[in-house]
This record gives C-alpha cells, structure tokens and sequence, in this order.
C-alpha cells in the first residue's frame, strides 16, 4: 500500500494527492496535524476554543 501525500483527516478529492517517498517525512507531517487538531484549532463544541485554553 502506498501512503499518499495530502491534507490528513477530509479528503478533498483535488488530485493532488501524491505518494510520500518514506515513513519518516509522513510520520513528521501526522504528528504535525494531530498537534494542530487536538490542541490548536477552535472546536465547536467549546465555542471555538482549543482544548488547550480549558487547561487554565
């Protein structure tokens, strides 16, 4: 199976999708994404807040 290159999480469907040329800068650009998701973007659910501004 070949990982492809894009944005994690929804697929946009814009062809520009690409194969990584390793694990290692995937791995790097994962972790990169899940810090944003879980820690930095505004969540609806805490009235656009991040998780990060409740650990006050």
């Amino acid at each position: 199976m070949t990982c492809r290159r894009g944005s994690f999480g929804a697929y946009r469907g814009s062809g520009d999708a690409r194969p990584w040329s390793s694990n290692s800068p995937r791995t790097r650009a994962l972790d990169r994404f899940l810090d944003h998701y879980n820690t930095r973007r505004g969540h609806s659910a805490l009235e656009g807040r991040p998780p990060s501004r409740l650990a006050a």
